[in-house]
């Protein structure tokens, strides 16, 4: 097996963030033409993502010097930026043919226009996403309201006045570029009820049952 370059990897896809309780989801969509202004705002952004390696001190990866210096300059127990592309943020980025070697699930998406008016869409049968459910219900992502989101920043702080200036501050990098999403998602770990966020699971342990 290949050793995991931990330092090229987001901290989010190893771990959550325990020691910060306080989160923001912030939903763009690229709006600018210029194809070099969205890789420099993405090359500065990465410089700024939180990487696995280093992101506490029970992390024990090693991933080499280098990579612990620039871990060391993200430091999870004050704040962590992750990011996600969809496959439209991707597609603009590096063209449509490339995204040839993603899945059908990922390049379709969740919710995929229906063909024909009368028939539920496939997809949308598939995942239940029916009735009061359906797409054409949804705030975001579906079929009428903010169909099109090209990425979303995902920010952990820890407390209020920190989300706060964290969220205003990548929102202004990213103005001119890109336009944030005027949807409010905002998490917290409930305090009073075992420190469990809004889905009753305690952060990093997986309870499905």
């Amino acid at each position: 097996m290949e050793k995991v370059e931990w330092d090229d990897v987001q901290a989010i896809v190893l771990r959550g963030f325990g020691k910060l309780p306080y989160s923001a989801y912030v939903l763009w969509q690229f709006n600018a033409d210029d194809e070099l202004a969205r890789k420099q705002w993405l090359a500065a952004l990465a410089d700024r993502l939180t990487p696995a390696i280093g992101c506490d001190e029970e992390d024990e990866t090693d991933a080499g010097p280098s990579a612990q210096k620039r871990a060391d300059s993200a430091n999870c127990s004050v704040s962590a930026i992750n990011l996600a592309l969809t496959a439209s943020g991707l597609r603009q980025l590096i063209g449509e043919f490339a995204l040839n070697v993603f899945s059908t699930e990922f390049v379709e998406g969740m919710a995929p226009p229906p063909t024909d008016p009368k028939k539920i869409p496939r997809r949308s049968n598939v995942l239940g996403d029916i009735g009061k459910s359906s797409p054409q219900c949804w705030d975001w992502g579906g079929w009428e309201k903010e169909r099109k989101i090209d990425g979303l920043l995902l920010l952990f702080a820890v407390d209020e006045t920190s989300l706060r200036n964290l969220v205003r501050f990548e929102t202004q990098n990213m103005a001119g570029v890109a336009r944030s999403i005027p949807i409010d998602l905002k998490g917290r770990f409930h305090f009073d009820d075992g420190f469990k966020e809004h889905f009753g699971f305690k952060d990093g342990i997986s309870q499905p049952l």
